[in-house]
């Protein structure tokens, strides 16, 4: 079966995701309220829960993900995967690559949302 990587947006409002095939086409995309209230091990959560339902709703497995790519607004450690401080969100220090990577079971990429943006 075809593989696809997993496109997240997680910003102070919403948690945005998108699967995408290996040629970069958009399968599927939707968006919920981040809830970063709850703290990092419940949007962790989230991520994952939307992420199987987006990838289930394409017709694919979990076990079709290769990678995901992260971005968050604030000061990122993009070495060690860690969100070091952000205004919006008020994570400090925040293993969220690590966290990610354990909840999918992929590899995972953390950059700050502004160099993402950049890079699309």
């Amino acid at each position: 079966m075809a593989k696809i990587l997993i496109g997240i947006d997680f910003g102070g409002t919403n948690l945005k995701i998108g699967c995408f095939d290996e040629k970069l086409t958009l399968l599927i995309k939707d968006s919920i309220p981040a809830q970063i209230n709850a703290g990092p091990a419940a949007v962790v959560e989230k991520i994952g829960e939307l992420t199987a339902r987006l990838v289930s709703l394409c017709g694919h497995s979990t076990y079709d993900i290769i990678a995901a790519g992260i971005g968050t607004p604030g000061v990122v450690d993009v070495e060690n995967g860690v969100v070091l401080a952000t205004s919006n969100i008020k994570f400090t220090n925040i293993p969220l690559r690590q966290m990610v990577r354990d909840r999918l079971n992929v590899p995972v990429i953390l950059e700050n949302d502004a160099n993402v943006t950049c890079w699309a």
